[in-house]
């Protein structure tokens, strides 16, 4: 089983929230786990389609997070941990889109450039040039 004792998985942190929490309120976001890119060439043939796109990710985690009150007795804690998540992060703290996690992309770019996984630090406008128009 995943999480028994006996378990070859293990947390790296220990209390892995208290960890995110304080890195949030350092850099004022939670990192993301998720980046959708789409090529230049199909950008620009259907320039509407990055935003469409977002359009649909944010409907699709609107409606779990409207479904998700409903599964609150699936462990005797889940009711908790959304109720520490709404004290703890403001309501936007998953928000979708370019401006809002724009922090977030430089520094994961200045990551890329630091661990010389680029050749060049890129800037969050390079990435997404088309989030920029």
């Amino acid at each position: 089983m995943q999480f028994s004792e006996t378990s070859v998985l293990r947390q790296l942190l220990r209390d892995f929230r208290q960890a995110e929490l304080d890195y949030f309120r350092a850099v004022g976001y939670i990192p993301g786990i998720h980046v959708l890119g789409i090529k230049p060439e199909i950008a620009q043939v259907h320039h509407w389609l990055p935003q469409a796109l977002s359009e649909v990710i944010d409907q699709s985690y609107a409606m779990w997070m409207k479904k998700r009150i409903k599964y609150t007795d699936t462990t005797p804690w889940i009711l908790d941990d959304l109720r520490k998540t709404a004290r703890d992060l403001p309501a936007n703290w998953n928000e979708n889109g370019f401006e809002v996690n724009k922090a977030m992309i430089a520094d994961f770019a200045r990551e890329l450039y630091e661990q010389k996984i680029t050749d060049k630090c890129l800037t969050p406008e390079a990435l997404f040039p088309y989030s920029c128009q």
